[in-house]
Formats: C-alpha cells, structure tokens, sequence
C-alpha cells in the first residue's frame, strides 16, 4: 500500500507559505510517486490574512490511481461555503490560480480561487497531455469567483484538453462576466469528459457550455447567463435554470432572494433559501453513482 508524503502550507509554522512553492518542490524533488510507492498530500491550513497571488501549476508528476497527489484546506483555512477573505483563497492578479499541466490523478478540496479580468484567464483548467481513459481529476467543495466584469473573455472551469476525465461537485461558481465566449464552466475538447454534480453557476455569456467532448450534470444550476444557461449536448439530471434551457420543471427559477440567501455584489450566499427556494428538495440523491461522485456531503460538509 502506499504511503503518504505529506507537506503543509500556512501562513506561518508550515513547511510552505504558498500553495505553489509546495508544488513546485513536488514537481523538483518527487517527480514520480509511483516509483517511490507514495501518494503526495498538501495541506493548507491556518489564519489567512490575505491572498495567495501566485499561480499554481501542476507538472511533471508521475501519478495513477492510488498515487496521486491531493490538494485541501483544513481548519481554520476552510471556507464555510460562503467566500471568507479570513480563509485561504488563491487569487493571482493576472494568471489562472490552477492548472492541471496532465497530472493524470489529481485532487483538489476546498479551495476559494479567485481571478482577474484578463484575456484567456481561467480559475482551473488544463494542459499537457492526458492518457485516453486513465485519468481522474476532482474539483470538490470549491469556490470559485471571477472579477465580475466585461472586458475581457475568461472562464471559470475550462475543460480543454483532449481525454480529459473532470469531474467537478459541491461548487459554486460565480462572478462571471456576460461577455462573449466567456463561461462559467465549458468543456471545449474532443473526446474531454466533463461531470458536474451539485453546483451552482452564475453569469456568463453561457452558464455550463457544451463545446465540444461530452458533459454530464447533475443537480446543477445556472442562472443570470447573458445568452444561455446550459448550451450544447448536455446530458441533464434535475438541473435548474433561469431561462428556459434547464431540466423540464426547473426553469425560469430566478437568480434572487427567492432562490438564493444573498445574491447582492460582494456578499453573495448561495445557499438555497429554506423552503421557498424553487431548488429546494428537487435533487436527484447521487450516493449511489460511480466513484467520485457517489458523494454523500455537500459544501458544508453536512450530510445530504
């Protein structure tokens, strides 16, 4: 069985003050964790006071299924569902705060990463090259939030490269310009597959676009998009709009307060709004799907 090479991030007390000094370090001193038989943890923890502004870039690593490397906030450095300036985000003033450079196993845990209105920007993509079918990226508990401008065309989640596996749930994504070919989350390569579960996206030109490659979501909601919600083939279970393009049943569900518990600029709550929220008690119980998204948790971790 393998064993765990762990390193820690914090502001202080860790082994590393930013989330891209402990990759690099990774990618510098152990490159291949399947020969060392070992699967590579960061933690970060600890009392953030401000951002971190340096872009992450995952290369280089050798991983597969069991070892891999995972990337997670704990404690005091945890988002509680609700974008916290006094916990850990990662936000670069001019680059995307992720990219998988095709790490074939990677997983990403409860991180606010925020960005800027720059040209071709993205919160979490890809590069490099992903093995046809052997590969797994999750993108769990997440928040993501954009510059909530129009200047320029950016993404949220941008699945764009060739045999990727994304699988992304518990997310919110918001703060998404409605200029053109800006998106909350897109999938824009062939033979890509993209599975989202439990997430609520916000704005852009389209909420949850289907490009190219396959998507699959689930319990998924999109609204205030500037031309539409969901585009392209998507295979849709219980999925909510705010135009006419979600799941029968689930349209023309407002971006608001009947909806959401805040939805004004700069201090945005999506969570559902008790009883009356027209997306309250309509998911579909995903415990029984395949692994990773046979999940049972949501943003809060509180049991579904």
């Amino acid at each position: 069985m393998a064993a765990e090479l762990k390193h820690t991030v914090a502001p202080s007390g860790g082994d590393f003050t930013s989330l891209a000094a402990a990759v690099n370090h990774l990618i510098a001193s152990h490159a291949d964790l399947v020969s060392a038989d070992v699967y590579a943890t960061i933690e970060i923890s600890g009392s953030w006071s401000s951002p971190d502004t340096t872009g992450v870039t995952v290369s280089g690593i050798t991983t597969d299924a069991t070892r891999y490397v995972r990337i997670y906030t704990t404690g005091a450095a945890r988002h509680a569902g609700v974008w916290n300036s006094a916990k850990y985000q990662l936000a670069p003033p001019d680059v995307w705060p992720i990219c998988n450079q095709g790490i074939q196993y990677l997983y990403v845990d409860g991180l606010q990463l925020g960005f800027a209105d720059v040209s071709g920007v993205y919160a979490f993509g890809g590069g490099g090259t992903f093995n046809a079918g052997a590969n797994e990226t999750v993108l769990s508990n997440c928040i993501i939030k954009g510059p909530g401008t129009n200047t320029n065309s950016y993404n949220g989640i941008y699945c764009n490269k060739a045999n990727w596996n994304l699988y992304v749930y518990n997310t919110f994504v918001y703060g998404i310009g409605t200029t053109a070919s800006t998106r909350c989350v897109v999938n824009s390569a062939t033979g890509a597959t993209l599975t989202i579960y439990n997430s609520t996206l916000i704005g852009g030109q389209y909420g949850l676009r289907q490009a190219a490659g396959t998507i699959v979501a689930k319990n998924v909601y999109a609204g205030g998009a500037g031309t539409a919600c969901f585009n392209g083939t998507i295979s849709m279970t219980t999925c909510g709009s705010s135009d006419s393009t979600g799941t029968s049943g689930l349209q023309n569900i407002p971006v608001s307060t009947a909806t959401f518990m805040n939805v004004t600029a700069g201090s945005e709550n999506w969570h559902l709004a008790g009883t009356g929220s027209g997306l309250y008690n309509v998911g579909t119980n995903t415990s029984g799907d395949s692994a990773p998204m046979n999940f049972t948790t949501d943003i809060d971790g509180e049991a579904r």
